[in-house]
Parts: C-alpha cells; sequence; structure tokens
C-alpha cells in the first residue's frame, strides 16, 4: 500500500508546494497560473509499485498529459501519455512501475491560466482497473502505439477493481475496427446490462455515455470484425468520481431519509428547473420544481420547509405540485403545494434591469388554530444542478447567519424582510440542517468547514390564528446593488409589469391560449438566458453562444418585435469573424473564441450566419446596417466557396462527395468530420441571401455568382444523397454522403429555413417522413419506456412544406405535451419518458428549441413566400374559433401589420392593415381554415378561389 498524502513532498513547476492536487479535500484544487507546460510533482518517500491514476480535474482541464515516474528525481521514464481529457474524471491504468516520484505534465489546454487539480490519486496495482483478458490490457496502457484485438464473437472486458458509478465509455480503433459492437456494464461480472450498440462503426473512434451505473465491470463485445479481428487502441472508462467527493456522504445520508428532506437529485431522481434573471446580464438565476432556488452558477441552493408538530413537511410531502408563469407567458414563476392542510405559493423574480436582486417570497395559506406550525428556510451545499448536469456539491467554506442575513464567505447570500426567530449553522456529520431541526442531530454551530459543507436554517414562526402569512426574501446578485425601497412581494408584481413593458404586446394569440403563451414564454426566457451581447441557448451547461442556436433565436426576437436585441447580437457577432470569413461556431459570453474541439470544423455556421445577418436586414430595411455588415457576409461567402473546393481538390469528380462542402461535425449526431448534408443546406441558404444582400448594395456581379454557387452546390447535394441511397439500397434520405443513416430532423431544415428543398431527392421524402410520423406515434404510445429529443420539432417544418398539415400539427401537439413542467411551458434539450430517470437533459430551458417552436407557430399564421404575404398558411382550424388568430404589430419583411381573423358558424371575419411598407408585398392572401363558407373583410364579402382569398394591399 502507498504510504498516506500527508507524508508525500509535493512542488509544482514554480518551485512552490502542490498539496492542494494530491491532498483528498476535493473542495480545493491547484491552479498552474499561466505556463506552457505545467507541472505538479509528488515524493511518496520510498521506491512502490504503481498501475494507473485517478484524476479529478478541477476548473482548468488539460486536453493532453503525460504521466512520468522517477526512482531517484534525477532520470524519469514515462508510465503513459493521455491523448485527450474531458475534465471531470480521467481514470488510467498502465503496465506496473516501480516508482518513488511521480509528475503530471499537461502539455495542452484550453485556458490561459493553465490548469487546474482537484485531486490526482496514484493507484497500487491492485486498484488499477485490468481486462480480464492480459492480452487485451494494451487497450488501457495510455498508449496509441499499441492495440489489444478481438475477434468477431468476442468479448474485452475491464475490471474496475471496485463498485464505481459509470458514466460511458470512448473506443479508439486502430486500422481495422468493428462496424458492429456493443457496450454492457454489470455489478458483479455474472449479470449484464446492455447500455450502448453500434451497428454502423466507421472507425476512428466511437463516443458513448449511459445514465449513470453503479458498475464494476464494463464490457466490449464485438458482433462483427474483419478477418484478422478488430484493433482498440485505446478504452477511455468514464467515471463520475463523486464518491471520492463530499457528496458521497450526502447521498447515502438522503438514502436513508424520508424523500425530500434533502435535495432530491441525491436520491438520482431527475429534477426540472426554470431560469429567472434580468435582460443582457449573466446572473441567471435557477429556481427549480419545488420552489428551491440557486442564484449563482456552481452556488448552494435555498429550500422552504414547514415545521409542523416538530416534523420537516415540503412539497414532495403533498398530493400535486402546480406551476405557472405571471401573465401566462411571463419569466416570472410560481410553485404552489398542499401539504398537512397549508398551501403554500413560492414566488420569484428578477426585474429586467442588468444586476437586480432576486424577489423571493413564500405565502402560506389555511393555517388552522391548534397546530405548532413554522416557517423554515434551509440553505444546503448542494447545486440545483445534479452531477450528471456538472453540478452537485457547491461547497460552502464559511457561513453565518443572522437573524436576517446568511453571509457565505463573507457576502450576504440571502436578506430575510423580517427577522427569524431561530438560526442554525451546522456542519455536515452524517447529516445536516434538517436533521438538527427534527432532533436527530445536534448543531456543530460552526462557521467553517474545509469540505465545504456547511448549511443553515432560518426557523420563523407561525402565528395559527392568522390563515394567511408571507415570508419574504432579497437575494443579491450585485454586492454593489443597493435593494429596492418596494417589499419583495411588491417588487414580484412589479417586475411582472416591466417584464411585460419589456417584451412589448403579445403579438401572436391564438383561439389555442396555451399555445400562444407557450409561445411566447419562449421570447421571455430567450431574453433570460441572453448575456450581456450574446444569445445563450441554456443558464449553465449552456453558458455561451453558438451561431446555430443564436440565428433561430435572432430570429425569433425579430418575428416578436425585438429586433434592435436581435440586431445587436448579429453585429457583435460579425465583428468577431476574422478576415478569413470563417466564421467562428462558439463564442464564449465575452466575445473570446471558443478554441476546444471542433471549433475549426463547424461549416453549418457559414451559412447561419450569413442568413441571420439577411432577416436582420429584411426585418429592419436598414441600410446604414446593411453597409456595415455586407463585407462581413462577403468575406463569409468566400470561405464558403473555399469549402466546395476542398472536397473538389480531394475527391474524384465520379465521387459522391465530389462538390459538397468540407467534411465537419456541425451535425450533432457526429463526433468526427462527416460530410453533412446539414452544412450543405446551410450552404444553400447562404448563397441566397448572399445573392439577395449583393442586389440590395447593387453588386450584380457578386449577386451572379452567389446566385451560380447555389446552383452548383444544390446538384452537388442531390447527387451525393441520391448516390448515398442507392449504394446503400435505402429508400429514405440520408443526411451524410458518408453513412446510410436517415435522420428527418436534420433533413428538414431544408424546408426551413434553408429552402433547400430543391436539392432532396424527390422519391425518398415519402419514406423518410412516413418513418417519421411512425416513430413519433410509437413514443407516443409507451412514453414511459421512450426519450425524445425537441430538436424533432423541426420535422414539423418539412410536414408543412410537404402538405401534410394534419400530421405536422400531430408532431406540434406532441412536443407540447413532453413540456416540462408544463405549466412553465418549456422544454429541456432532452426528455425520458420516465420523469424521473436520472439522465443528462443538456440544459432548461433550452431556448434554441424554445425559438423553433416560436417560428413554427409563426409561420402557420403569417409567413412570407414569393415576394408575397400569407396569412393563416397552415393555422389548424381551432386556432380560429372563439377569440381567433389576433396579430398585434408584428413585424414582417415588408413592415408590421395588424391582422385578425374570427371563425363563427362557417363565416371568417377579417380585418388587417399593413403599416408604414417597407417594402411593399407582390401581394397579400389568406388561407381560408376548414369549415369556411364564407369571407367578409372588414365587412364586406369576398370571394374564395382555390381556398384563398386575395388581401387589397
Amino acid at each position: 500500500m502507498l504510504p498516506p498524502k500527508k507524508q508525500w513532498v509535493t512542488v509544482d513547476h514554480t518551485g512552490a508546494d502542490a498539496t492542494d492536487a494530491f491532498s483528498d479535500n476535493t473542495t480545493a484544487q491547484w491552479k498552474s497560473g499561466p505556463a506552457t507546460e505545467p507541472w505538479v510533482q509528488a515524493d511518496l518517500g520510498e521506491v512502490y509499485q504503481l498501475g494507473g491514476i485517478e484524476l479529478t480535474w478541477g476548473s482548468w482541464p488539460a486536453s493532453q498529459y503525460h504521466l512520468d515516474t522517477s526512482l531517484d528525481g534525477d532520470t524519469w521514464t514515462t508510465a503513459f501519455s493521455a491523448p485527450f481529457g474531458e475534465g471531470a474524471m480521467d481514470v488510467w491504468s498502465f503496465p506496473t512501475r516501480e516508482a518513488r516520484y511521480v509528475r503530471l505534465t499537461a502539455t495542452d489546454f484550453n485556458n490561459d491560466q493553465g490548469v487546474a487539480i482537484k485531486r490526482l490519486d496514484v493507484l497500487p496495482p491492485e486498484l488499477a482497473p485490468r481486462t480480464l483478458n492480459p492480452a487485451h490490457q494494451p487497450a488501457l496502457d495510455g498508449d496509441y502505439a499499441t492495440c489489444a484485438v478481438v475477434q468477431a464473437g468476442g468479448e474485452l472486458v475491464i475490471d474496475l477493481r471496485r463498485t464505481r458509478e459509470g458514466m460511458g465509455m470512448r473506443i479508439d480503433w486502430g486500422d481495422r475496427w468493428a462496424p458492429h459492437f456493443s457496450m454492457h456494464v454489470s455489478a458483479d461480472g455474472s449479470e449484464w446490462v446492455e447500455t450502448g450498440r453500434i451497428a454502423t462503426g466507421s472507425g476512428g473512434y466511437d463516443s458513448y455515455w449511459f445514465p449513470n451505473k453503479y458498475v464494476r465491470y464494463f464490457k466490449l463485445a464485438v458482433h462483427e470484425a474483419p478477418p484478422e479481428g478488430a484493433q482498440v487502441k485505446e478504452i477511455k472508462l468514464r467515471i463520475s468520481g463523486k464518491d471520492k467527493t463530499p457528496l458521497g456522504p450526502y447521498e447515502a445520508v438522503a438514502a436513508q431519509r424520508r424523500l425530500g428532506l434533502y435535495p432530491t437529485s441525491l436520491r438520482m431522481r431527475q429534477i426540472y428547473w426554470t431560469v429567472i434573471g434580468a435582460r443582457n446580464d449573466f446572473d441567471e438565476v435557477l429556481f427549480d420544481e419545488y420552489g428551491n432556488l440557486e442564484p449563482k452558477l456552481g452556488g448552494p441552493q435555498l429550500m422552504p420547509y414547514l415545521l409542523v408538530d416538530g416534523e420537516l413537511v415540503g412539497p414532495l410531502d403533498s398530493e400535486a405540485v402546480h406551476h405557472s408563469l405571471a401573465g401566462g407567458s411571463l419569466p416570472v414563476p410560481t410553485v404552489s403545494w398542499r401539504a398537512t392542510g397549508i398551501s403554500v405559493r413560492a414566488s420569484a423574480a428578477v426585474d429586467p434591469k442588468p444586476k437586480s436582486p432576486v424577489a423571493l417570497t413564500y405565502r402560506l395559506q389555511d393555517v388552522l388554530p391548534g397546530k405548532d406550525v413554522k416557517f423554515v428556510l434551509a440553505l444546503r451545499p448542494i447545486q440545483i444542478n445534479p452531477i450528471w448536469q456538472h453540478g452537485g456539491h457547491a461547497p460552502v467554506r464559511r457561513l453565518t447567519a443572522t437573524s436576517d442575513t446568511m453571509l457565505v464567505d463573507g457576502r450576504p447570500f440571502v436578506i430575510a424582510a423580517t427577522r427569524a426567530e431561530q438560526s442554525v449553522v451546522t456542519e455536515f456529520q452524517e447529516g445536516d440542517v434538517v436533521d438538527c431541526l427534527m432532533g436527530r442531530m445536534n448543531p456543530v454551530n460552526v462557521e467553517s468547514s474545509e469540505q465545504g459543507t456547511l448549511s443553515a436554517a432560518w426557523v420563523f414562526d407561525v402565528d395559527s390564528t392568522r390563515p394567511e402569512h408571507v415570508f419574504e426574501f432579497w437575494v443579491p446578485l450585485d454586492d454593489d446593488e443597493p435593494l429596492p425601497q418596494a417589499n419583495p412581494e411588491r417588487y414580484i408584481s412589479t417586475a411582472h409589469q416591466h417584464w411585460r413593458s419589456a417584451l412589448g404586446p403579445r403579438r401572436i394569440e391564438l383561439g389555442d391560449a396555451e399555445l400562444a403563451e407557450t409561445a411566447e414564454a419562449q421570447i421571455g426566457y430567450v431574453l433570460v438566458n441572453q448575456g450581456e451581447q450574446c444569445l445563450q441557448p441554456g443558464p449553465r451547461n449552456y453558458d455561451r453562444t453558438w451561431i446555430r442556436d443564436g440565428q433561430c433565436q435572432a430570429l425569433a426576437l425579430m418575428q416578436a418585435g425585438l429586433l434592435e436585441e436581435a440586431q445587436r447580437y448579429i453585429e457583435w457577432y460579425g465583428e468577431r469573424v476574422p478576415e478569413s470569413g470563417a466564421v467562428p461556431p462558439i463564442m464564449w459570453g465575452d466575445g473570446s473564441h471558443y478554441d476546444g474541439y471542433g471549433a475549426d470544423i463547424e461549416f453549418d455556421a457559414q451559412g447561419q450566419f450569413v442568413f441571420a445577418a439577411t432577416e436582420c436586414y429584411r426585418y429592419t430595411r436598414d441600410k446604414e446596417y446593411l453597409g456595415r455588415i455586407w463585407p462581413v457576409v462577403k468575406r463569409c461567402l468566400m470561405f464558403l466557396h473555399e469549402l466546395r473546393e476542398r472536397t473538389m481538390r480531394d475527391n474524384l469528380p465520379e465521387s459522391r462527395f465530389f462538390g459538397l462542402l468540407a467534411p465537419s461535425i456541425s451535425h450533432e449526431g457526429y463526433s468526427k468530420p462527416t460530410h453533412s448534408s446539414w452544412d450543405d443546406f446551410w450552404g444553400l441558404r447562404g448563397w441566397a441571401d448572399g445573392a439577395f444582400l449583393a442586389q440590395e448594395v447593387d453588386d450584380s456581379e457578386t449577386a451572379a455568382w452567389c446566385t451560380e454557387q447555389r446552383g452548383l452546390l444544390a446538384d452537388s447535394t442531390k447527387r451525393a444523397l441520391r448516390m448515398t441511397m442507392q449504394q446503400a439500397g435505402i429508400d429514405r434520405i440520408p443526411s451524410s454522403a458518408d453513412n446510410a443513416d436517415p435522420d428527418p430532423t436534420s433533413t428538414a431544415i431544408a424546408f426551413f429555413p434553408c429552402d433547400a428543398a430543391d436539392a432532396l431527392p424527390e422519391e425518398g421524402l415519402k419514406p423518410t417522413y412516413d418513418g417519421e410520423i411512425a416513430n413519433i406515434r410509437a413514443k407516443n404510445a409507451d412514453r414511459i419506456k421512450e426519450m425524445t429529443t425537441p430538436y424533432e420539432m423541426r420535422c414539423t417544418n418539412a410536414f408543412l412544406g410537404l402538405g401534410r398539415i394534419e400530421e405536422a400539427h400531430e408532431l406540434l401537439d406532441y412536443f407540447m405535451s413532453w413540456r416540462r413542467p408544463r405549466g412553465w411551458k418549456l422544454w429541456a434539450e432532452v426528455i425520458v419518458g420516465d420523469e424521473r430517470f436520472a439522465q443528462y437533459i443538456g440544459d432548461m430551458p433550452h431556448t434554441w428549441i424554445g425559438a423553433e417552436l416560436y417560428t413554427i407557430v409563426r409561420r402557420c399564421v403569417a409567413r412570407e413566400v414569393d415576394g408575397g404575404l400569407e396569412f393563416l398558411s397552415w393555422a389548424k382550424t381551432a386556432w380560429v374559433e372563439g377569440h381567433g388568430v389576433r396579430l398585434r404589430s408584428l413585424p414582417t419583411h415588408f413592415g408590421p401589420v395588424d391582422f385578425s381573423a374570427v371563425l363563427a358558424d362557417g363565416r371568417l371575419q377579417i380585418t388587417w392593415e399593413g403599416q408604414d411598407w417597407q417594402a411593399r408585398p407582390a401581394w397579400v392572401r389568406v388561407r381560408v381554415p376548414q369549415g369556411t363558407s364564407t369571407v367578409t373583410v372588414d365587412g364586406q364579402a369576398v370571394d374564395i378561389t382555390d381556398g384563398f382569398v386575395d388581401l387589397p394591399v
């Protein structure tokens, strides 16, 4: 066995002590500071046998690094070189060797500050992962020059040596790979669970994750392989590592307590949340489905309880929890629940102004005499985002609680509007503050903790002679921002009004009020997720900007009348496009380019930026803006041209890849560069918009060039897809020329927004979308076993474009039913049928998905087509009945319009007005809903021709 770490002598590249890199305290971390190849070193004191390492990264992981060992501290040899790092925890094995000194050196990282390490454990051979077959050990040796060989029908089994929480694996193949293989896990080596299967492997590497499972064994089963066997260069095991953090003991205690006393994520139950915050501000606040609040990224949460006759009661003790938004659609959420006869209503809000504090209130009603009732607000060192969302433990090292203020690390965390009767601060000791309140443990009464596991609670008396009480709190987001004069409850009401003003009037109203409110709610979420300039698709895991997401969010903002916000984002992004014209696919909130994997091989960004820039001009007709953005667009088009030139240089004319855009990883299903038609469709959109803008600046030569390039790329795309279908013997449209992999979701963008349906093989359209609607119906029939990604919502555009209107609305209804919580009208990126199944869900609210919904609804009621304007294009009859469809100052490419249509007793009554046309539409018409017998426009009867009514322009 190795000696205790306290006996090790540690040092880093600067000569400073590096204890934090090797200690068992994962709440501390060693930071290298700026350095070319920073390293940390430990002297174990004597020579020992070593067989592997476990490395828990801090906030700045390395993408490449190596471990060296030495017997004397002078002569070093490399134990292994990690070809890539993923952050979180890395586990590596290497052939047994003797060493007294170990040194880890980072050679590649993506941060100017260097790297950070929370914990580096050196493993003796008996604790290092090993393959059951010694001949397969090269798959775990960290050496790409060696391979394990697995024959068809064979298995490669890895023993972790003890039970760990597994999350997935990455497999790097040699020159020979397995086209068909599966992955399995086991706790005992006898009973196995299949966690993934790939039947169309193409070599390189394959990467997969699975829902967290407690396992000891991993198995790679090879079903097909070349005659000589498949070569496995390296297997990267993905282990959560939380058993070595303070979260492990917390989970152990939570498992023994009643559900709801501790954050439910500690019981491996999925949790959902919404976001509140100001506009143009990075400080998004999470408010979860039970009324818990997490004010800061990575910070602790506040949790409400009732203490009734000495027993803590919370939302999970109620029969149902209800959710709502102020005004039906504004980012001011409420949670309501009822337990022991008492109703609790939790509300939280932030004014739209940046740096505004959070107002948090809990209203108690129906308090009956005769009960000893108290209200409790607890602070827990656990994030709302669970461990599988890259959250988990929220270190609280210093915590002070007076009767009206809780200070975390010396700063006000929450301020009570009225004083508490009791405040408790305690350190975790087989329980935390809730156990103190129920008398199950005595508080430690400390205010500092090296492990960061302090918790606290306020206890407020409830006068049982009064049926109603309100407990109000302020949560400051900026220490320098004074608290408002109004009380928190009044502030929430004012924030409601301010958000209504910030969003302007609801642009789209429908007879289906739930759908109309859900659509508008997405606009508020876009603004809350937005940073100072950038449009971010999420508040935590996606707190940066992708132009892929941003273009869709910007379009939704334009269509909702927030043209200034959209234009500011587009110009901000355009200022960061380099002279080469290669649009950065991802940027951080401060405008710096993301330079991690994929930063230079995501080529959908070219067309997406040009599309967003062009739509902004179409809505604003701002010539000064056009003058600023056109030079950027032209550079983007030049690079778009270069991307096609690459495949014409690298492939023979008879190849199906010839004339496509260069391979990339833009399509989210591909982790290695692929000739994805997703990129080609966006390229077609870019060329069409480039031609339009060139005409607007009187550059006829460039306009003609763009039109020519669009035609060439459309022909190449259609040819490639058709060849792939023929060679693979499939009847559905594949999503790339490399793989026979139909993906109706990505193909759907050819209809909208890319307007590139002419590049699709017509013979594949019906089979592709017949398969998609059958898939959706199968999921709907047995949801508990299924999962969905709301990106499939894009298929609605394909069904609309194909004239399959009823199926399009079937999809829309399907995705509306997957909102969680429904009352908050939002989606995560991934949704599992079993709503409590713990799995990574991306982020929420995911505002790319939300923006997709808004633009779909808007196209159904108003769309620009062939130079004209069409109303009620694909509106359901139910939308036009009752309250009807009402569009208020709705922005269009031609200018804002007012429109209303109400259907009653077969009579469709229409009123409309175009306001200050910026560009006159060639025509204006209305598609008449089913059940319409007569149409009047401003009280005058008009003719119906082929299902349409023409309106005067």
